[in-house]
């Protein structure tokens, strides 16, 4: 199968494009077809291919017209690909972000403790507001009584 040409395909729309050549030659027999029996409005749409063909950029004409089905299924599979790879990549940068913030403020949710963990906190929070303890004694029975590892 011979490979085809934009400004070719362009050229048959601009000059021919009532009867639909550039269709014909682009191997959509189908809308040739229509395009014979809709002459009266085909030259328009004509233009407009034209136009189209000429600003479509090189890859996507050879996707579109000058790979065979198989190819454009393996091309569109690619790009599905790399779209997972990128969302599994984003998932992943996620992941490690919340890693790094519970590692960071390894914090207890107040569903997980207890009464008694709640009244021995509460106690040892009003020693160190009272000035009895300093912040580090506190934070280590803190997390003593939570039971956090660091």
């Amino acid at each position: 199968m011979k490979a085809k040409n934009k400004y070719v395909a362009a050229a048959l729309a601009l000059f021919f494009g009532a009867f639909g050549l550039h269709k014909f030659y682009l191997g959509r027999t189908f809308h040739g077809i229509l395009y014979i029996f809709f002459m009266w409005i085909s030259w328009l749409l004509s233009m407009v291919d034209a136009i189209r063909l000429l600003t479509m950029n090189d890859t996507d004409f050879d996707i579109q017209y000058n790979l065979n089905h198989d190819s454009r299924m393996l091309h569109k599979e690619k790009v599905l690909l790399e779209r997972e790879r990128i969302q599994l990549e984003r998932l992943r940068i996620k992941a490690q972000r919340i890693a790094h913030e519970k590692k960071m403020n390894p914090k207890k949710k107040v569903t997980d403790i207890t009464g008694e963990q709640a009244d021995d906190l509460a106690a040892w929070h009003d020693l160190y507001e009272k000035g009895i303890i300093d912040k580090i004694e506190y934070e280590e029975k803190r997390k003593i009584i939570l039971d956090i590892d660091e």
